[in-house]
């Protein structure tokens, strides 16, 4: 359970910006990056092959970390990070 509630997309999005700017408040935070880029990430190749999509990578802390998903298509997370990152002043932005 994350934040009384079942650990979903909306949650995931939610998380990340107020994380980003918890973070950003801090004046030694400098710069971040996204571990978890995507959740299937092809580098894991034919390891995970033989697996179906869905149950590649729900074991583990980092199981849906992505802030794409698994067709690489944008979560809510990635346009989350998008809209906190351009409140703050963080980066270019289109």
């Amino acid at each position: 359970m994350y934040w009384h509630d079942t650990w979903n997309e909306e949650i995931q999005s939610e998380w990340f910006q107020s994380f980003l700017e918890l973070m950003y408040s801090l004046k030694e935070v400098k710069e971040f990056s996204v571990f978890s880029f995507c959740d299937a990430p092809r580098q894991w190749g034919s390891y995970v092959e033989k697996y179906p999509v869905a149950k590649r990578f729900q074991v583990g802390a980092l199981a849906y970390a992505g802030i794409l998903d698994e067709e690489e298509r944008p979560k809510p997370a990635y346009f989350g990070l998008k809209y906190a990152m351009k409140r703050l002043g963080i980066g270019k932005h289109s």
